[in-house]
């Protein structure tokens, strides 16, 4: 009994940690059996400390559809969203068209934009507000997509901003996700900016997702397109090399910001 009571301890411990496990992964690192974790899970469940999901379980906090606003979205993973959008713009090269989503991680990219050394580039931007700080910015051109403003994260979404996305091709795109999941994909929570990133990355010869490292095994309520539709995915040092490797045989290259 002792050992089953610490078994579902180290997994409640796992999943506060990863927001997400998976009975593989965690029969493999507990060396027991799948049905000896689905035995687990679904005690566990009972108790109230977690909700199981297809293969696996989600932190009770993991609901999906919770649209947390611009201004809290700021203030969490603040160093590694910097160190992220450095990575993001070692890739820009002068001349480059580009697509930004209004992500919080995409606008750290925009203010390097502003005040960085790349010349002659066209940003295109369903977001209000980088598109106001980069209009006067003489290094390159800003164009602003149209829709309706979603308040929560100041920019543009729906029908009139996905056909202003149908008639365009840049060279490259970024975006920002609420989770990354093998199985699922890319997904975000507000299912009309769902399809908004998902007309970005299409729109796109290399496209580029900037999450942190919490964005991992997460799932949120609408998927944008499976994770191989990536072509790079940039997070941070904390990242799972396991959870990385899983996403590179995806199809996307993961790279870790310095």
């Amino acid at each position: 009994m002792r050992q089953t009571e610490e078994r579902k301890q180290t997994i409640l411990e796992r999943l506060n940690r990863e927001n997400r496990v998976y009975v593989s992964d965690l029969s493999q690192a507990l060396e027991v059996s799948e049905v000896t974790i689905r035995k687990d899970l679904k005690e566990l469940e009972e108790r109230g400390a977690l909700r199981r999901t297809h293969g696996g379980a989600a932190n009770l906090e993991e609901k999906g559809a919770v649209e947390p606003s611009l201004d809290k979205l700021l203030q969490v993973h603040t160093e590694e969203k910097r160190a992220i959008a450095r990575g993001a713009y070692k890739f820009l090269e002068d001349g480059d068209s580009l697509l930004l989503d209004a992500s919080s991680t995409v606008r750290e990219l925009a203010h390097l934009i502003r005040d960085g050394d790349r010349r002659e580039l066209t940003l295109i931007t369903p977001a209000i507000h980088g598109a106001q700080a980069l209009s006067s910015c003489g290094q390159l051109q800003a164009i602003q997509l149209g829709g309706i403003v979603r308040r929560s994260l100041v920019t543009a979404m729906g029908p009139i901003a996905t056909e202003d996305l149908r008639g365009l091709h840049v060279d490259k795109a970024f975006i920002g996700v609420n989770g990354i999941d093998p199985a699922v994909g890319l997904t975000t929570q507000n299912i009309l900016e769902c399809e908004v990133k998902r007309h970005i990355v299409e729109a796109c010869t290399q496209s580029f997702v900037l999450a942190d490292s919490s964005k991992m095994r997460c799932v949120a309520l609408g998927v944008i397109c499976p994770v191989g539709r990536a072509d790079y995915i940039i997070t941070d040092a904390e990242v799972s090399p396991a959870f990385a490797g899983k996403l590179e045989e995806c199809g996307a290259r993961v790279i870790v910001a310095e």
